[in-house]
């Protein structure tokens, strides 16, 4: 194929279910009924669903990423979507042209950040933990952040509605996404132990079972 987010679409052709779910090499389920707690939110045709990551650093370490239930363009120009813990209605997928080829590393965060910010469409915070996520992927690297700035302003050339927006002070009090990504990644060597946060994640589901 022709790079990651080609793989991916291909992935969207052959599945046949309502929605999708992407996890990477090195990504994991939380747990075998995180899907059965997450279908109770895939109703309405809602066109995205999300949930939190459980990040692990290369040292082992693990932190809960929480996302926020109103996401809008601040949110995005200061971090990205858990493609791992979001569910993309199959249909709204098609609709929207599938993942552009246009870049090799962002590609979903622009079509997160299009989406929910351009086209307006329906998303619901499911508030559960879902995935399990690996740092270290391609999006993760030192090496790849100057592409990343690349790609980034390549996507505001092409929306330049969103662009004029945040220039002419719309959207304030944020940082280009790449280097606060790069700085969240590095941040997680200050995170939990797995110990610790196994007896947590233990806890916290013998909580949901009562």
């Amino acid at each position: 194929d022709s790079g990651i987010y080609d793989a991916m679409n291909k992935g969207a052709a052959l599945a046949d279910g309502e929605y999708l779910l992407y996890l990477n090499s090195g990504d994991l389920l939380i747990h075998r009924h995180v899907l059965k707690r997450v279908s109770k939110f895939l109703v309405d045709s809602t066109d995205i669903v999300y949930g939190d990551l459980i990040v692990q650093n290369q040292g082992g370490r693990l932190q809960r990423i929480n996302y926020p239930p109103v996401l809008d363009k601040a949110f995005f120009l200061s971090s990205a979507m858990p493609h791992q813990a979001s569910f993309i209605r199959r249909g709204f997928l098609f609709e929207s042209g599938l993942y552009s080829l246009d870049y090799r590393i962002i590609s979903d965060w622009a079509f997160f950040f299009h989406s929910i910010c351009k086209k307006k469409c329906t998303y619901r915070y499911a508030g559960l933990p879902v995935s399990y996520y690996a740092a270290g992927g391609v999006s993760s690297r030192d090496e790849n952040l100057d592409k990343m700035n690349r790609e980034t302003a390549l996507f505001f050339e092409k929306n330049p509605d969103l662009k004029k927006e945040i220039d002419g002070g719309l959207v304030t009090g944020t940082v280009p996404f790449p280097e606060v990504l790069f700085e969240w990644v590095r941040k997680l060597r200050i995170s939990l132990t797995l110990h610790v946060y196994n007896i947590i994640l233990n806890l916290f589901f013998i909580h949901l079972k009562k």
